[in-house]
Parts: C-alpha cells; structure tokens; sequence
C-alpha cells in the first residue's frame, strides 16, 4: 500500500488562523492548498469561556422594534 502524500505544511502556530496542506486528489494528483478557519467548531479553552460570558450576559444593544417587522409579508426586508 502507498504512503498517503496528506500532510500538514505550514499553519499560524498563534491563532491557528490559517493552514497550508499539501493533499493527494482521488485521481492520484498531489496538490497544495491554504485554508482559512472561518468558525470555531470547537474553541480553544480560553475562547470558550470568553464567548460564555459574552453570550450569558443582557444584550448589548436592540435595534429596530417588532412594530416594524408587523405587516404583510412581502413588505419585510428581512
């Protein structure tokens, strides 16, 4: 069996904003490629409890009302 030619070539060691891969395709062509992390999907320790306290806290700010949401539907611009 050959050895998977996947791996992991550079990433932001700080944020982990960003990572560079070197990927082998189906079709047995070896490509690279840079991704940007665009959510979360499980948070560092640190950013975790920030966002719980931020989320478990009164809002911030309310804007617009529910009165001007009312009316028929095609007349909302949400």
């Amino acid at each position: 069996m050959a050895r998977s030619k996947n791996r992991v070539l550079a990433y932001d060691a700080k944020n982990a904003d960003e990572v560079t891969v070197q990927l082998e395709l189906d079709n047995g062509e070896v490509v690279q490629a840079r991704y940007s992390r665009v959510i979360w999907l499980k948070p560092t320790k640190d950013l975790a409890e920030r966002f719980a306290e931020v989320f478990s806290g009164p809002p911030v700010q309310t804007l617009g009302s529910l009165k001007s949401a009312a009316g028929k539907p095609e007349e909302r611009n949400f």
